[in-house]
């Protein structure tokens, strides 16, 4: 009996993953939503990660009380495999729909880093660009501090009577 009420943890253990994991995919979805925006929103993308990021300790507190409770009990499972037969066809296809979701998963996350990674080298050259603006702007203005206030005139006469002189010596 006391085996029975294990392999039912471990099925709801599985079962509180499968829905982590389906969580884990929507986050994944609204990041590549974030990251695909012409406007980028620092803020929802840090809250993103942050919730991804306390789903990602909670699977990982699921695991491990999966695989403890594993440890206790697979002794006695493997020699009564009969008694616990249902059981073990359960655990099965839960293995193999978290084992799909965690595919899924590895799938959204390598196209997001590649998105993320185009993303920020885009944002780090729109910031360079705009120092090199600010920084251009600046001297301009510091150039044109220094000009006096006085208006600046060309003397234009000597352009004029020099022009007919190089002509006639041509």
């Amino acid at each position: 009996m006391e085996t029975e009420n294990y392999l039912r943890i471990m099925i709801d253990s599985l079962k509180k993953k499968e829905t982590i994991l389906e969580q884990i995919i929507a986050y994944n979805i609204e990041q590549q939503k974030l990251l695909d925006a012409i406007e980028f929103d620092g803020d929802a993308f840090q809250t993103n990660m942050e919730k991804k990021s306390n789903s990602i300790d909670e699977l990982n507190s699921l695991d491990d009380g999966f695989q403890m409770v594993y440890n206790r009990i697979k002794d006695g499972v493997e020699l009564y495999k009969q008694n616990y037969k249902e059981d073990i066809r359960q655990l099965q296809e839960m293995i193999k729909k978290v084992t799909s979701l965690g595919a899924t998963i590895q799938a959204q996350e390598s196209r997001n880093k590649i998105k993320a990674e185009m993303k920020f080298r885009q944002l780090r050259s729109d910031a360079q660009n705009a120092k090199r603006s600010v920084s251009m702007a600046n001297k301009y203005y510091k150039n044109m501090s220094m000009v006096s206030s006085e208006p600046q005139f060309m003397d234009l006469s000597l352009i004029h009577i020099s022009e007919p002189t190089r002509l006639a010596l041509i």
